[in-house]
């Protein structure tokens, strides 16, 4: 959540792992949105702002595709491709629905450690409320501020959290020419990753805070509705109570997508139904929440 507090000056280094591999992240202020620091600036991520966050936690990764199993196993839970048509596939050229897939089969192989994709925002809310019942941990999902705080190592003016010139994370990359000879955007110059789809999670270094996949593997959905003028109106505290049909934030490269959209302060957004072979989600929680 959003709050004024005082500045906290961000240090880099690891944070110690918690339950369920949750990363201890210190609260502090930073510059939200798209400054001088990066470029390919979309209108929904201007004009920068100051926001301020509390500590929180965060999923040392994306819940992968074994830790939803046995959130599966135990309940039963008919997830919404099921119910709803499938998942939508990216061809290389156009999203389209295929009825046949869904988070146990995206069209492509997975292992238990890859992000798990195809997840609606109901679904994710599905698995923390199973999840905080038998951990004792009040999980959720991120805040659009929290996640950007996160992603950009505590707030730093970087542009992609492997805060260096060339990638660390599994986006869109010359592996993939195989599987899709059309493709409507660069791929990171001289880049190879090894994979054309989701890969393991520690399959690439942690950022320096100890996240991996900030910029790549599966886009995450956010708690927050999502609003294309939260920036210049201030409102960055979009979060209606229960299950809505507004559009939710989706934050986070994934293993589709092109430099420019796996910036940390790239925005974009779904309906709590969505689902795509490129959509998953990652835990977050208040230190002392029960």
């Amino acid at each position: 959540m959003i709050l004024h507090a005082v500045f906290l000056v961000p240090t880099l280094g690891p944070q110690p792992l918690l339950a369920s591999d949750m990363v201890l992240i210190p609260g502090g202020c930073f510059i939200m949105g798209c400054g001088d620091w990066t470029h390919s600036c979309e209108k929904d991520e201007l004009p920068v702002r100051e926001v301020c966050v509390e500590d929180f936690s965060m999923g040392a990764h994306e819940v992968t595709v074994g830790e939803y199993q046995a959130f599966f196993r135990e309940t039963g839970y008919r997830a919404d491709s099921y119910d709803y048509g499938g998942c939508f596939r990216w061809t290389g050229i156009r999203w389209e629905k295929d009825a046949s897939l869904s988070w146990e089969d995206p069209g492509f192989p997975q292992t238990p450690d890859d992000p798990v994709v195809c997840i609606s925002w109901k679904d994710a809310m599905r698995y923390i409320v199973w999840k905080s019942g038998r951990d004792g941990v009040r999980y959720r999902l991120p805040s659009e501020a929290e996640w950007e705080y996160a992603a950009r190592n505590r707030g730093q003016k970087v542009a992609y959290p492997w805060s260096a010139d060339s990638p660390a994370d599994n986006i869109a990359n010359a592996s993939m020419r195989g599987d899709f000879m059309a493709w409507p955007w660069p791929f990171w110059k001289g880049y190879e990753d090894g994979y054309v789809y989701t890969s393991p999670f520690d399959a690439f270094p942690s950022s320096p805070i100890g996240l991996h996949g900030m910029a790549g593997n599966a886009a995450e959905w956010c708690f927050d509705a999502y609003d294309a003028e939260a920036y210049a109106s201030g409102d960055l505290d979009v979060q209606p109570e229960g299950e809505t049909t507004l559009a939710r934030v989706v934050r986070g490269g994934s293993w589709l997508t092109s430099p420019r959209f796996s910036r940390a302060g790239d925005r974009r957004h779904s309906r709590p139904w969505g689902r795509s072979t490129h959509l998953g989600f990652r835990l977050a929680s208040t230190p002392g929440e029960r």
